[in-house]
Order: structure tokens, then C-alpha cells, then sequence
């Protein structure tokens, strides 16, 4: 690697890790989680046979 090649790697890795954030996903992880609405009992369904009854 060339004295060229490695000084653009160096700036151009130097640029990537001073870029700024944005600090909305981490805004996201402060806000606490929605609650959960519980599930509605099921309706009992009825249980045929083969033949139609229950």
C-alpha cells in the first residue's frame, strides 16, 4: 500500500468515526415500550364429529 493509499484510508476512516449521529434512535430507546392491550378469550367453538353431532 502506497504512502497516497494509506493516508486516504487514515482520513477517510478518521472522517467515519467523527461523523456526527443522529440521535433520534437513540431518543427511541429512552422512550418506554407501549403496553400491551391483553388478547380476548377466545369463543368456545363447538366440536363435531364426523357425523355432525357434538
Amino acid at each position: 500500500m502506497s504512502t497516497i493509499e494509506l493516508a486516504a484510508t487514515s482520513i477517510i476512516g478518521t472522517a467515519l468515526v467523527l461523523a456526527p449521529i443522529d440521535p433520534q434512535p437513540i431518543r427511541d430507546l429512552n422512550t418506554p415500550l407501549p403496553e400491551v392491550a391483553p388478547e380476548p378469550e377466545p369463543t368456545p367453538v363447538a366440536n363435531y364429529d364426523n357425523h355432525g353431532s357434538f
